[in-house]
Parts: C-alpha cells; structure tokens; sequence
C-alpha cells in the first residue's frame, strides 16, 4: 500500500482546526464549511479503509511503518 490511510484519516481534522485557528478574520460560516470538509474527508477515507477490509486475511492490515529509533550498529 503506498498511500498512509491511518495518518490521513487522524490529521485531517488536525489539519482542518489548524487552518482554522491561523487564518485571521473567517466568518463563522467559513469555519463550519472548513471544519465540515476535512471531517467529511476524513469519513470518506475511512470508510474506504472499512470497504477494503479483508475479514478472511490473517494479520495485521493497513499497517504503517516507520522507523523510530535507527539500528544500533
């Protein structure tokens, strides 16, 4: 899988209350709009992360990785 749905999915709405508290003068009408689509993008991707569920494969799935602490050599 090449694109991190699970990162998405939590910083959507990150993205969208960030957006929110940077930009001067929105109109309470501009936050619900902003806060409404990167909560509705970040449904849509999760429920597309739920259709590709495959409940007859062992393991984990939709798994990310990253490399936290580099190998001791």
């Amino acid at each position: 899988m090449d694109f991190n749905y699970l990162t998405t999915i939590v910083l959507l709405p990150a993205a969208g209350a960030i957006v929110i508290a940077f930009v001067p003068r929105l109109g309470e009408g501009w936050i619900r709009r902003i806060a409404a689509v990167s909560t509705f993008a970040s449904f849509v991707l999760a429920a597309v992360v739920f259709a590709g569920f495959d409940r007859a494969a062992a393991g984990i799935q939709f798994e990310e990785t990253a490399p936290w602490i580099p190998a001791c050599r």
